[in-house]
Protein backbone atom coordinates (compact mmCIF):
# COMPACT_ATOMS: atom_id res chain seq x y z
CA UNK A 1 0.00 0.00 0.00
CA UNK A 2 0.98 3.44 -0.58
CA UNK A 3 0.59 6.56 1.37
CA UNK A 4 0.98 10.18 1.38
CA UNK A 5 3.29 12.08 4.11
CA UNK A 6 0.02 13.95 5.05
CA UNK A 7 -1.89 10.26 5.30
CA UNK A 8 0.74 9.02 7.17
CA UNK A 9 0.78 11.95 10.12
CA UNK A 10 -2.78 12.04 9.81
CA UNK A 11 -2.76 8.15 10.61
CA UNK A 12 -0.35 8.93 13.60
CA UNK A 13 -2.16 11.86 15.52
CA UNK A 14 -5.58 9.10 15.02
CA UNK A 15 -3.47 6.78 16.37
CA UNK A 16 -2.13 8.52 19.74
CA UNK A 17 -6.13 9.77 19.67
CA UNK A 18 -7.18 5.59 19.97
CA UNK A 19 -4.60 4.73 22.10
CA UNK A 20 -5.35 7.43 24.95
CA UNK A 21 -8.87 6.62 24.31
CA UNK A 22 -7.90 2.99 24.76
CA UNK A 23 -6.42 3.98 28.06
CA UNK A 24 -9.27 5.64 29.27
CA UNK A 25 -11.87 3.01 28.49
CA UNK A 26 -9.63 0.41 30.52
CA UNK A 27 -9.88 2.96 33.33
CA UNK A 28 -13.78 2.84 33.18
CA UNK A 29 -13.55 -1.12 32.13
CA UNK A 30 -11.62 -1.80 35.64
CA UNK A 31 -13.94 0.19 37.64
CA UNK A 32 -17.04 -1.22 36.16
CA UNK A 33 -15.45 -4.54 36.91
CA UNK A 34 -15.02 -3.38 40.34
CA UNK A 35 -18.75 -2.13 40.63
CA UNK A 36 -20.24 -5.84 40.20
CA UNK A 37 -18.11 -8.49 38.72
CA UNK A 38 -16.91 -9.69 34.92
CA UNK A 39 -19.33 -11.68 34.16
CA UNK A 40 -22.15 -10.56 30.85
CA UNK A 41 -25.35 -11.53 33.17
CA UNK A 42 -23.63 -9.90 36.26
CA UNK A 43 -22.69 -6.54 34.40
CA UNK A 44 -23.68 -6.05 31.11
CA UNK A 45 -21.80 -2.40 31.01
CA UNK A 46 -18.16 -4.07 31.73
CA UNK A 47 -19.45 -6.95 28.87
CA UNK A 48 -20.08 -3.70 26.63
CA UNK A 49 -16.62 -1.79 27.38
CA UNK A 50 -15.02 -4.90 27.05
CA UNK A 51 -16.29 -5.24 23.55
CA UNK A 52 -15.80 -1.98 22.68
CA UNK A 53 -12.10 -1.96 24.04
CA UNK A 54 -11.48 -5.27 21.32
CA UNK A 55 -12.84 -3.39 18.62
CA UNK A 56 -10.36 -0.22 20.07
CA UNK A 57 -7.22 -2.68 20.20
CA UNK A 58 -8.44 -3.95 16.45
CA UNK A 59 -8.46 -0.49 15.15
CA UNK A 60 -4.80 0.41 16.55
CA UNK A 61 -3.33 -2.97 15.08
CA UNK A 62 -4.62 -2.05 11.84
CA UNK A 63 -3.73 1.36 11.78
CA UNK A 64 0.27 0.23 13.58
CA UNK A 65 0.31 -2.48 10.82
CA UNK A 66 -0.50 0.47 7.71
CA UNK A 67 2.22 2.01 9.14
CA UNK A 68 4.72 -0.22 9.11
CA UNK A 69 3.99 -1.97 6.20
CA UNK A 70 2.80 1.00 3.66
CA UNK A 71 5.23 2.73 1.28
CA UNK A 72 5.46 6.63 2.22
CA UNK A 73 5.68 8.66 -1.53
CA UNK A 74 6.77 12.35 -1.42
CA UNK A 75 3.88 14.07 -3.48
CA UNK A 76 3.82 17.03 -5.88
CA UNK A 77 1.76 18.15 -8.73
CA UNK A 78 4.59 20.68 -9.67
CA UNK A 79 6.39 18.71 -12.25
CA UNK A 80 3.40 16.07 -13.12
CA UNK A 81 2.77 14.90 -16.66
CA UNK A 82 0.41 12.11 -15.30
CA UNK A 83 -1.86 11.49 -13.07
CA UNK A 84 -0.57 10.07 -9.88
CA UNK A 85 -0.19 9.95 -5.77
CA UNK A 86 -0.32 13.75 -4.68
CA UNK A 87 -1.24 15.11 -7.95
CA UNK A 88 -4.39 17.51 -7.99
CA UNK A 89 -6.27 17.85 -11.68
CA UNK A 90 -8.63 20.15 -12.75
CA UNK A 91 -11.43 18.03 -14.66
CA UNK A 92 -14.36 18.57 -16.41
CA UNK A 93 -16.68 15.45 -15.20
CA UNK A 94 -19.83 14.65 -17.16
CA UNK A 95 -22.87 12.13 -16.24
CA UNK A 96 -24.67 10.02 -18.94
CA UNK A 97 -27.18 9.82 -16.76
CA UNK A 98 -28.30 13.14 -16.01
CA UNK A 99 -27.53 16.60 -17.39
CA UNK A 100 -24.76 17.63 -15.00
CA UNK A 101 -21.64 18.88 -15.81
CA UNK A 102 -18.97 19.56 -12.92
CA UNK A 103 -15.74 21.42 -12.94
CA UNK A 104 -13.39 20.26 -10.03
CA UNK A 105 -10.33 20.03 -8.29
CA UNK A 106 -9.60 16.54 -7.83
CA UNK A 107 -6.37 15.12 -5.63
CA UNK A 108 -5.02 11.56 -6.17
CA UNK A 109 -4.24 10.38 -2.48
CA UNK A 110 -2.65 7.39 -0.74
CA UNK A 111 -4.53 4.53 0.99
CA UNK A 112 -7.61 4.91 3.20
CA UNK A 113 -6.74 9.06 2.62
CA UNK A 114 -10.07 9.46 0.65
CA UNK A 115 -12.07 12.56 1.89
CA UNK A 116 -14.58 13.57 -0.81
CA UNK A 117 -15.54 16.71 0.88
CA UNK A 118 -12.32 17.84 0.77
CA UNK A 119 -12.01 16.46 -3.14
CA UNK A 120 -9.48 13.62 -2.17
CA UNK A 121 -9.86 10.51 -4.00
CA UNK A 122 -7.63 7.24 -3.12
CA UNK A 123 -5.18 6.09 -5.76
CA UNK A 124 -7.08 2.46 -5.42
CA UNK A 125 -10.19 3.12 -5.24
CA UNK A 126 -12.50 3.10 -8.63
CA UNK A 127 -12.31 6.91 -9.44
CA UNK A 128 -8.27 6.72 -8.71
CA UNK A 129 -7.48 3.75 -10.59
CA UNK A 130 -9.32 4.93 -13.91
CA UNK A 131 -7.17 8.27 -13.38
CA UNK A 132 -3.81 7.10 -12.83
CA UNK A 133 -1.59 7.74 -15.63
CA UNK A 134 -3.61 9.76 -17.40
CA UNK A 135 -2.59 13.62 -18.55
CA UNK A 136 -3.99 17.15 -19.38
CA UNK A 137 -6.46 16.63 -22.53
CA UNK A 138 -7.26 12.79 -21.53
CA UNK A 139 -11.36 11.82 -21.55
CA UNK A 140 -11.53 8.91 -18.90
CA UNK A 141 -14.55 7.43 -19.25
CA UNK A 142 -15.82 4.34 -17.20
CA UNK A 143 -19.41 2.80 -15.94
CA UNK A 144 -20.72 3.07 -12.34
CA UNK A 145 -23.89 1.65 -11.54
CA UNK A 146 -25.95 5.23 -12.88
CA UNK A 147 -24.24 5.38 -16.17
CA UNK A 148 -21.38 6.14 -18.06
CA UNK A 149 -19.10 9.04 -16.11
CA UNK A 150 -16.36 10.97 -17.88
CA UNK A 151 -13.40 13.00 -16.94
CA UNK A 152 -11.87 15.27 -18.95
CA UNK A 153 -8.51 15.99 -17.46
CA UNK A 154 -7.94 20.06 -17.93
CA UNK A 155 -4.90 20.86 -15.55
CA UNK A 156 -2.58 19.95 -13.04
CA UNK A 157 -2.97 22.23 -10.17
Amino acid sequence: MIITKEGKDNLEIKLLELKDKLKALEMEKADAYKSTGDTWHDNPYFDLLRRDEETLVREIRNIEDLLNNASVIKTSSQYASTVNIGTKIKCIIEYSFDDEIENSVIEIVGHGESDLEKGKIAYDSPVGENLMGHKIGDIVSFEVPAGIVSYRIVDFV
